[in-house]
């Protein structure tokens, strides 16, 4: 807890109002004399050394009041006002109640890394090779602090993890300022259009804009790619990965796992995915032979890729009871489940596929293709399935293309698939950092997981915050509330996550056990307490302290829709103000991406002062393959 700090109330105000109106007479009073003896010395009249002395004779009668004097105190009017009406716009016209509480909070001095210069020399040190110039932005920049005017940088090592409940501007403060200033290639996911109308124009003119779309949140059910998630399957643990993908987006929050059926379907997945590869084919070939439990081509495929114990694997299943072996079959289908639908599947085919073929070679009574030296596999060219570009998620992330993978919740869901696509892009991210200088990417690469836990369920994203940042992988997750986050990932991996990050907290949430333990965080401040006595004939007073919450759990429920609660690792939490695309340097390109593609009016889905706008419908005009 931060130690308890001296804040100012209205008792002590009350006496600080009364010295200020003291010094204010006193100063009035000087003011008048100064004018007075000036405009007698200027009308040579004498000059009485004494103010009080001399007011008393101006205001008497006994000592003439020069005309000069009169226009020396319009003059300082007029100079008094001038200075009102400065200091009255200095200030800021955006004040919150809430701001008086960043009073006791930590001051800019007490920040480590995360402003000024300590963020810029921060920067030269992830990014020796970046132009100088490059230095100036030493990161994201999440807002000014509320008290100090000072901002605060997310640097090129450091993740995120956002927390907020609707209407509180994820997207127009932090999402769609990262995508815009992102120095090398970004992903981004969401079940909204508004980042990618918002921030295409930019994009597109640093390198190609991927979009992944299926369910049409931009309007219409579109890709204007395929990608090959079975390209870089080499081994079993790679085909272990890409099936623990699928699996990740495939089941329910909070559902039970049984121990073996759910480990052995996975297990079995991972091995035809693993055969697949082998022979170049595709997750379409996987579907149809778990269709066949006893089919005997992957378990031939992987005997004449040298891969004999997998083989021997899918042979044991394939001698499992029917009960067992209907079980783990149809567990392993329904982590393919989203490939049932043929626009969905199409994003993950070739342009023309590969027909597999296996061949009994001895044709022998006695033989059968099941037995390994007795067939081969081959290949031949299968059916023309369409057109599009290939996506290749590792070559993408040393580029500085922009990828938005975009789904929605529901049993039409694509999560698996945006999941999945999205798992081998981070995975090709580390496998590009363990090659360079450092283990670090040269430039960093930008990801903001917008509805991670509905759209994007990844199993090892809260590890993966462990170690992410040190790689140049920047990470951003946001989730409405840390009871969503725990229903995927669990409260001890959800926690982790969000300690080891920098916590966002944008507000609307209602979980009083997460706000106490931000309010906590924040810490406590001594309020003075003045008692008045009243006895016969004298009045008395004293003054005590009583410690308080700097920020309540009230305060924090009901923080205004431009403020967000920041803290980052090492450091004390501080308010800040959200810094809204709208107010910075990219404003007017934004606004063009919004009027280009299906968001004119730039609404943004955030209530800054009571007021709720919410993003109109949309009408993409974009032009990939379109079903």
């Amino acid at each position: 807890m931060a130690q308890a700090r001296k804040h100012k109330t209205s008792t002590n105000r009350t006496e600080l109002f009364k010295v200020l109106a003291l010094v204010g007479v006193i100063g009035l009073g000087l003011t008048v004399w100064g004018a007075l003896s000036a405009g007698s010395a200027m009308a040579g009249l004498e000059v009485n050394p004494n103010p009080p002395a001399a007011l008393l004779e101006a205001v008497s009668g006994r000592r003439p009041w020069p005309w000069q004097s009169t226009m020396l105190m319009v003059i300082f009017a007029v100079v008094v006002a001038a200075i009102a009406v400065v200091v009255v716009r200095m200030r800021p016209k955006d004040r919150r109640q809430i701001d008086d509480a960043a009073r006791t909070m930590a001051s800019p001095r007490e920040l480590v890394e995360m402003t000024g210069k300590d963020a810029e020399k921060k920067s030269r040190r992830l990014r020796p090779d970046a132009d100088p110039s490059a230095h100036k932005k030493p990161g994201i920049e999440l807002g000014p602090l509320v008290w100090g005017r000072t901002s605060i940088w997310m640097s090129w090592e450091d993740n995120l993890v956002g927390v907020g409940g609707q209407r509180t501007g994820k997207s127009a403060a932090v999402v769609i300022p990262t995508i815009v200033d992102a120095p090398g290639a970004s992903l981004t996911c969401g079940n909204k259009p508004d980042v990618y109308q918002a921030t295409r124009v930019i994009c597109e003119e640093r390198g190609t804009v991927w979009l992944f779309d299926l369910q049409g949140v931009t309007g219409q059910r579109t890709t204007n790619f395929w990608w090959n998630p079975l390209r870089r399957i080499e081994r079993l643990g790679s085909a272990r990965e890409l099936a623990g993908f699928f699996v990740s987006a495939s089941k329910e929050p909070g559902a039970r796992a049984d121990a073996y059926f759910d480990g052995g379907a996975q297990e079995l997945l991972a091995l035809y995915i693993l055969a697949a590869a082998g022979v170049g084919g595709d997750l379409l070939h996987v579907v149809d032979w778990l269709g066949r439990d006893q089919d005997p081509t992957p378990a031939v495929i992987l005997e004449s890729t040298g891969k004999r114990r997998a083989a021997a694997r899918i042979r044991d299943t394939q001698a499992l009871t029917s009960k067992q072996r209907d079980g783990l079959y149809d567990m392993a289908r329904r982590f393919l489940n989203v490939l049932s639908d043929d626009d969905y599947a199409l994003a993950v085919t070739p342009p023309v596929r590969r027909k597999i073929i296996v061949e009994n070679t001895l044709h022998s009574s006695t033989s059968s293709a099941t037995d390994s030296d007795s067939a081969s596999v081959r290949t031949e060219t299968g059916e023309y399935m369409h057109a599009l570009p290939e996506f290749d998620p590792v070559a993408f992330v040393s580029s500085t293309d922009t990828l938005y993978a975009l789904s929605m919740e529901g049993p039409d869901s694509t999560a698996p698939l945006t999941t999945a696509l999205i798992g081998q892009v981070l995975a090709g991210a580390v496998e590009l950092s363990l090659k360079s200088r450092g283990g670090r990417l040269k430039v960093p690469f930008v990801a903001m997981l917008d509805e991670a836990a509905n759209i994007c369920p990844l199993k090892d994203l809260p590890k993966w915050y462990s170690h992410f940042g040190s790689r140049g992988i920047i990470l951003g997750t946001f989730l409405q509330s840390t009871k969503q986050g725990v229903r995927v990932w669990g409260k001890e991996d959800t926690d982790a996550m969000i300690a080891g990050a920098i916590h966002y907290y944008g507000g609307n949430v209602q979980d009083t056990d997460y706000l106490r333990t931000l309010s906590d965080l924040v810490g406590t401040h001594e309020v003075p307490v003045e008692s008045r006595n009243h006895g016969s004939g004298s009045n008395s007073s004293s003054l005590s302290y009583r410690t308080e919450p700097i920020l309540s759990v009230k305060d924090l429920a009901a923080l205004p829709g431009d403020r967000a609660l920041v803290r980052f690792p090492k450091n004390p939490p501080v308010l800040i103000r959200k810094a809204f695309y709208f107010n910075g340097p990219h404003a007017a390109k934004i606004q063009e991406s919004n009027e280009k593609y299906g968001n004119p009016e730039g609404l943004i889905d955030v209530d800054l002062d009571g007021t709720v706008t919410v993003p109109a419908d949309v009408d993409s005009t974009d032009e990939p393959y379109e079903w």
